[in-house]
């Protein structure tokens, strides 16, 4: 696991040494909606075990919508369904997302990452409703999640997003942010 987080970290700290300054990252006031495809799946939050019979891969996406509260820090709801043969797993709720990487580059006086590269922390609050088909059983689980991410901007408005840890109903998700 170590020696995945340093293959990650690799690209964000060439890309942190060549950023230009423009546009930022996020803002208050900012809006981005991020339609993501989830790569595993987990159960859902901390805590949420693996399902007998349904580990591994099942295929799914989730759709955050994050308002700028401040300029470090978003926060809105989240919507996520996975699905395969007689399973399925929705989960709903609310995030926060604590934008670090501006906070290092405003407090050292530059803005080398708040111009195209967003590194951020997520915790999420919210529920899972799983389904299978063959047993008639559809519990309701309430947990929580966090995860770490990041968004590299390849237009104002449009950038690839990348999240790993508990997310909301995977060990990682992949897609892209709009922002309005």
């Amino acid at each position: 696991m170590k020696k995945f987080l340093a293959f990650l970290m690799i690209p964000c700290l060439v890309l942190f040494g060549s950023l230009s300054a423009q546009a930022q990252v996020i803002e208050k006031g900012d809006i981005l909606v991020s339609p993501n495809f989830n790569l595993g799946y987990y159960g859902g939050f901390l805590g949420g075990g693996y399902l007998y019979g349904y580990g591994g891969f099942v295929p799914g996406g989730t759709v955050n919508v994050d308002f700028g509260v401040h300029d470090y820090v978003s926060v809105g709801p989240y919507f996520g369904f996975a699905g395969r043969s007689g399973f399925s797993a929705m989960a709903f709720g609310a995030r926060g997302n604590f934008h670090w990487g501006k906070l290092i580059g405003d407090k050292k006086g530059n803005d080398l990452l708040s111009d195209k590269l967003d590194l951020y922390y997520s915790l999420a609050l919210g529920g899972r409703i799983s389904n299978w088909k063959d047993l008639d059983y559809h519990p309701f689980r309430f947990g929580f999640g966090s995860s770490l991410g990041v968004r590299y901007y390849f237009a104002d408005w449009m950038g690839a997003q990348f999240e790993f840890g508990a997310t909301e109903l995977s060990w990682a998700k992949i897609g892209v942010t709009f922002k309005f």
